[in-house]
């Protein structure tokens, strides 16, 4: 694996990681949403539920959910050099590159070189954060 298809991959790691924080947010708000509507059910008319039961189902669902939304919604690696190249002001570089990695000319081997050097320099954590 070149140093460009490690940045790459570090970046995508990074954007999965934010996606699924951001999932587990939302998945987080239901699941006490409705932990809220069974509690006050239950209140109302004076029910025997087990909350403790309900609670660790609710977390589990939860996470499950989050990350199977994750997972269907994940960045490929053209998403993530273009974010790559955003966040580092490489002005397309290694976007530009992965669509030329199948280039059999002088060209894509130019522009591939181009993007390696690069990236070369660069840590994904401190341009794409948590």
């Amino acid at each position: 694996m070149n140093p460009l298809d490690q940045q790459i991959a570090a970046a995508q790691r990074r954007l999965w990681a934010n996606r699924f924080l951001a999932k587990l947010t939302v998945t987080v708000a239901m699941a006490v949403s409705a932990f809220a509507v069974i509690w006050t059910i239950q209140r109302l008319f004076d029910l025997h539920w087990p909350l403790a039961w309900i609670a660790v189902t609710l977390g589990a669902v939860t996470l499950i959910t989050s990350t199977v939304w994750t997972l269907a919604t994940r960045e490929d690696a053209l998403t993530a050099g273009a974010r790559l190249d955003q966040a580092a002001g490489l002005r397309e570089r290694v976007s530009t590159s992965q669509y030329c990695t199948q280039g059999q000319d002088d060209f894509a081997d130019a522009v591939v070189a181009d993007a390696e050097k690069a990236v070369r320099g660069i840590q994904v954590r401190r341009l794409i954060r948590l």
